[in-house]
């Protein structure tokens, strides 16, 4: 799944998963979140757990859930961390997003559109018409792929 939770939030997950346990889909992705999520932490290395039990509250539902996630983590494969876009330099990618102030980083790719937001005529007594285009503006798309 693409859930994306903190190590503060592992327990809390695993405890919804544990509140689903009647639907087991649900309650199974909950618990591979929160799992994964400790196995990327933990990096192999039991200090880390120590840690982390250290930390935690204890009481029954806690134990419970902590003892189903230390027994999936050697199933649980650790997703690859996403790479950064070579272009925009952000993760995930802003390719086809507006380019802003605050997301521009110097030297990137992107589309540049000129895009006229107001036209006005002014029609003068001896019948001309003159029409001018005005308030153009240049709008910069991010152009990674």
């Amino acid at each position: 799944p693409d859930w994306k939770i903190t190590k503060e939030e592992v327990l809390e997950v695993a405890c919804l998963a544990e509140d689903n346990s009647h639907h087991k889909p649900l309650s199974e992705a909950l618990y591979d979140v929160a799992t994964d999520v400790l196995k990327a932490e933990f990096e192999d290395k039991v200090e880390k757990v120590y840690k982390f039990f250290n930390k935690a509250e204890v009481s029954q539902v806690n134990a419970m859930v902590l003892f189903k996630m230390m027994s999936r983590l050697s199933s649980v494969k650790t997703l690859p961390p996403q790479s950064q876009c070579r272009n925009c330099q952000q993760t995930p990618c802003l390719d086809g997003q507006d380019a802003t102030r605050e997301n521009f980083v110097p030297g990137v790719r992107i589309d540049v559109e000129l895009v006229t937001l107001a036209k006005f005529c002014a029609r003068f007594e001896d019948g001309l018409c003159v029409c001018q285009k005005s308030f153009n503006l240049r709008l910069g798309i991010y152009k990674c792929s």
